[in-house]
């Protein structure tokens, strides 16, 4: 079985990842609280949805900081990642930035708060 081609993610790129994603965490985890709190009132979709990206934002930050500490353990800047793992956090991170970005969130009003 062929060994499976591997690409150089630099730590800084992961750090950069991390502080973005820590950004909409914040926002969405802010956003539940208000919920809870009756700050805010969201529809059970709209809640789902921010329930989800939460979830995603927690995995992702679990994930990434994993592979750096995985890189500060092997005393390097840079650590390998698998093409098809590469490609899977490339797919969630943009997940997670696009629903941030996009309007998809615009009619619970989630982004104005």
């Amino acid at each position: 079985m062929p060994e499976e081609e591997v690409v150089s993610v630099k730590i800084i790129e992961l750090i950069s990842i991390k502080e973005k994603i820590e950004e909409h965490y914040v926002l969405a985890s802010s956003s539940i609280k208000d919920h809870y709190l009756d700050t805010y009132t969201f529809g059970s979709s709209d809640l789902t949805t921010i329930l989800e990206l939460n979830i995603s934002c927690i995995l992702l930050l679990n994930y990434v900081a994993d592979l750096i500490q995985r890189a500060a353990e092997q005393d390097s800047l840079e650590v390998d990642l698998g093409v098809e793992e590469l490609g899977l956090v490339s797919a969630l991170v943009g997940s997670v930035n696009l629903a941030f970005s996009s309007n998809l969130l615009c009619g619970s009003n989630f982004l104005l708060h």
